[in-house]
């Protein structure tokens, strides 16, 4: 398990391409994507590229840079796979936020989603139940391999979760309600 490189004082960089997935240039990407993905050891029926790098707000997606791509591979294969096996349902997931799409979105400056290795998750179906199901499992799993994985944690919601945002790679540290939500998963 070998976290990918991040060189210093790295800085967001744009997409290499952006636009809808079947434009030929971008379907030809995530094809290429997809097989990087794969060659990471990442199971891609459980998340693809396209979704990884789809911009709801834009209602398109944004390729980034390749030599991010191995980041995303390594959160997808030691946190989102594991969680969603856990959970026994789907989960919804994005990735890639371009530098301009972030500050539209009103994302941290370090958003650690302009580098390719931070995940916005939903559970499906959509329910109360589920979202603090996912809750109580990714600060299980921010217990248990957190200073391994260097993983961030962020849980949206103290009682009812509406999401959970988890990062690999840059250091480990939790905000918002996920400090509640890993005493309850220590409590469990």
């Amino acid at each position: 398990m070998d976290i990918p490189d991040r060189p210093k004082n790295e800085q967001p960089r744009p997409p290499i391409a952006t636009g809808q997935p079947t434009d030929p240039q971008n379907a030809d990407l995530l094809e290429e994507m997809r097989q990087a993905f794969e060659a990471n050891g990442v199971d891609t029926s459980i998340f693809s590229a396209e979704e990884v790098t789809r911009l709801p707000m834009w209602g398109e997606i944004a390729i980034p840079p390749r030599d991010l791509w191995p980041r995303m591979a390594f959160t997808l294969r030691e946190v989102a796979i594991p969680l969603r096996k856990a959970m026994g349902t789907a989960l919804t997931a994005r990735g890639y936020r371009p530098p301009e799409y972030n500050r539209a979105q009103k994302g941290s400056p370090g958003s650690r989603h302009q580098y390719f290795e931070a995940l916005d998750l939903r559970p499906q179906p959509y329910t109360a139940a589920n979202r603090r199901k996912l809750a109580i499992l990714g600060a299980d799993l921010h217990n248990r391999r957190g200073s391994d994985l260097r993983m961030g944690l962020g849980v949206y919601g103290a009682q009812t979760p509406s999401n959970i945002h988890i990062d690999t790679g840059f250091r480990r540290r939790t905000w918002r309600d996920a400090q509640a939500w890993k005493e309850r998963a220590s409590n469990a």
